[in-house]
């Protein structure tokens, strides 16, 4: 392991400014690399097999190694940069509230964003008057742009988490970002599951009241599901076994739908993304031993689902 955040970019030499991504990286260019951002010396990490799924090949600060302070691939400038960032673009309430070098990521925010959203959306659609509809139309789109904009920023401190590999960074994370609901602390861990907590989040079950964020990896790009009572898009993730002591054995499935494909048409096979939302959490029919218990996120903006290389 190594302290700050896997790379999945880099540099050829420090006095050179030109990236080359992970996929573009040759076996003969591995050596030698140096961070994007500063000058510590970067390695390269082969793909391997982590809780049954195939976790792609990343870049890892070097031994002996540390990024500058102001490294945008350390934990503490990850988070500034980010919440910069949202102060900038968002234009009412900051989801990030500041504190004396600490941040309040405010769950509230997203979820009062998506419901002025869905006000918005169904005025517009509900307006017949043309010239009233039109006006309607632009506070529909802007209620939208921002709740893109919350969804960006929550996905974003959720991608932090998943690309921490020392458990000391984790543990600074969540000292830098303190997550409230409802005016009370929610943990890391009620916010955030890798793979191997989807039986927990299963387990809670649709009585989450706040939105989550999953690690998940594209098992099975979009497909079109059209039957006389459904219409919609879903992708397929990896799924996580496990073998009870009954000797069933329990597929955890997470899966993506939407009404569009526009959120899923650049989605490949492996692709790993961080997904924020709320689950629904269906039980299927079971089948000799086999248990399916899925994990089913709508998505209904863009911005809920980021590549973790991006």
């Amino acid at each position: 392991m190594a302290k700050g955040l896997k790379m999945f970019f880099a540099r050829q030499s420090k006095n050179d400014d030109q990236l080359v991504s992970i996929s573009a990286i040759t076996k003969d260019s591995k050596d030698g690399l140096i961070c994007e951002y500063c000058d510590a010396n970067v390695i390269w990490v082969d793909s391997f097999v982590r809780l049954g799924r195939t976790i792609s090949p990343y870049l890892r600060l070097g031994p002996n190694q540390e990024h500058s302070a102001s490294c945008k691939n350390n934990v503490r400038t990850a988070v500034e940069v980010l919440v910069a960032k949202s102060t900038n673009i968002e234009d009412t309430k900051d989801i990030f509230l500041s504190d004396q070098g600490t941040f309040t990521f405010r769950m509230n925010v997203l979820l009062e964003a998506e419901s002025d959203f869905k006000r918005a959306k169904k005025a517009y659609e509900d307006e017949c008057d043309s010239e009233i509809r039109e006006r309607k139309s632009r506070e529909y789109k802007v209620s939208e742009r921002r709740l893109s904009n919350y969804f960006n920023s929550a996905a974003g401190i959720a991608k932090i988490w998943e690309r921490i590999e020392e458990s000391s960074d984790k543990k600074l994370l969540s000292e830098l970002v303190v997550i409230e609901f409802n005016g009370k602390k929610i943990k890391w861990n009620s916010f955030f599951y890798d793979e191997s907590r989807y039986p927990i989040l299963h387990k809670k079950g649709d009585g989450i009241e706040h939105p989550v964020a999953i690690a998940f990896t594209v098992k099975e790009t979009s497909k079109h599901i059209d039957t006389d009572s459904s219409n919609f898009y879903t992708v397929k993730g990896d799924k996580y076994i496990v073998h009870s002591a009954e000797k069933q054995v329990i597929h955890y499935v997470p899966s993506l739908n939407a009404h569009t494909d526009d959120y899923f048409n650049n989605l490949q096979e492996g692709d790993e993304l961080i997904i924020i939302g709320k689950p629904k959490c269906p039980i299927g029919e079971p089948w000799r031993h086999l248990i399916y218990k899925n994990l089913k996120f709508w998505v209904s903006n863009e911005k809920q689902l980021t590549k973790l290389s991006e």
